[in-house]
């Protein structure tokens, strides 16, 4: 047989059937190191997984409290009031008074 230790640095027969056997050994062998590659490779992909989802709900706690602390400080700090629309009833040209000569008031004294 091939895989006999008797043999090394000899030369040896292989019969066809022991070819088939080495054949179907290999393939197995093969077969074996392929699946322990996979589960390798599923295990690392399950663990990525497991991190982007503790990841993900972090997240979305952070995203509560700040939702939180944000409708919290809106009510000590109330936005500023809006600006009115501008009536359409008004015209919007500008319009240009005059300048007072006199003034009936104590500071009537003061315009020039």
């Amino acid at each position: 047989m091939l895989l006999d230790f008797d043999a090394m640095g000899h030369l040896c027969r292989v019969t066809r059937g022991e070819l088939g056997l080495l054949r179907m050994a290999l393939h197995t062998i093969a077969r074996a190191l392929g699946r322990q590659m996979l589960e390798e490779e599923r295990n690392r992909l399950e663990t990525r997984l497991e991190h982007a989802r503790r990841l993900e709900t972090v997240g979305t706690l952070a995203s509560g409290i700040a939702q939180d602390l944000a409708e919290r400080l809106d009510h000590l700090h109330p936005p500023p009031p809006t600006r009115k629309p501008f009536p359409g009833h008004l015209p919007r040209e500008r319009v240009v008074v005059p300048r007072p000569s006199s003034c009936a008031n104590s500071g009537g004294s003061m315009i020039v």
